[in-house]
């Protein structure tokens, strides 16, 4: 499945952020919001943490040879943090059936994202962790 990052949402100790918005309502492609927690190693919410996400190709398509896993880059910084480089892959991806990329996922520790279709949108929630 193809979708276009409409938007990310952030939230720190359940206080909602502003919507970052990735995609104008015209742009053609399905759409998603994903709602990210950024963490820090020993599990606490970080507030004021900055997330800067993209997608690789304006059509949504990720590559068209599809030769790695559909992806969304999620750069993370936060004050007193390093910061983190994140290639959050979708679950229900059939090349993470392949032992390479799936052992890729798990030594990079990169997020994993489970999303639903909820009304005309599709939604997921990723947490970040930064050292």
């Amino acid at each position: 499945m193809s979708l276009l990052v409409v938007a990310i949402t952030a939230s720190a100790s359940g206080t909602a952020l502003p919507v970052l918005t990735l995609a104008p309502a015209g742009e053609p492609g399905q759409r998603l919001v994903l709602v990210a927690t950024v963490m820090s190693a020993d599990g606490h919410a970080l507030a004021g943490a900055r997330v800067h996400a993209y997608q690789t190709d304006s059509t949504g398509a990720y590559t068209r040879e599809r030769h790695i896993p559909a992806h969304i880059h999620i750069d993370v910084s936060a004050a007193g943090h390093a910061e983190r480089r994140f290639q959050a892959v979708f679950a229900d991806d059939t090349l993470l059936a392949d032992p390479y990329w799936r052992d890729w996922v798990k030594k990079l520790a990169q997020p994993v994202v489970q999303v639903e279709r909820t009304g005309t949108s599709w939604h997921g929630r990723v947490t970040l962790m930064v050292p």
